[in-house]
């Protein structure tokens, strides 16, 4: 269990917030009302790894590693997040 003091330490360090904001709010619409759903703490950083294994692919010899889920921890959620930072950082450099 994390404290609230640490959570609002954690979640409010600009870059972090900023990440979070951009990259791991979905909003889905579930029997026809609107639903925001916000990542749970080991989506972030398993999302957060995945992009920096990729940005070392070299010295990992090609190798990206395994990006784990046990049943009902929102592994479909994770690479939705995933994909949508991949993609919002490819257009707006032009490169990953």
């Amino acid at each position: 269990m994390v404290s609230l003091e640490t959570a609002i330490r954690g979640i409010c360090d600009l870059f972090r917030l900023l990440d979070f904001l951009d990259h791991f709010v979905l909003y889905l619409e579930e029997r026809g009302s609107p639903k925001k759903l916000i990542t749970r703490n080991h989506q972030y950083l398993g999302v957060n790894n995945a992009i920096r294994a990729v940005h070392s692919i070299k010295e990992n010899r090609g190798r990206l590693g395994v990006f784990w889920h046990t049943q009902g921890s929102g592994k479909i959620f994770s690479m939705v997040f995933l994909t949508q930072k991949i993609l919002r950082r490819s257009r707006g450099t032009g490169s990953f």
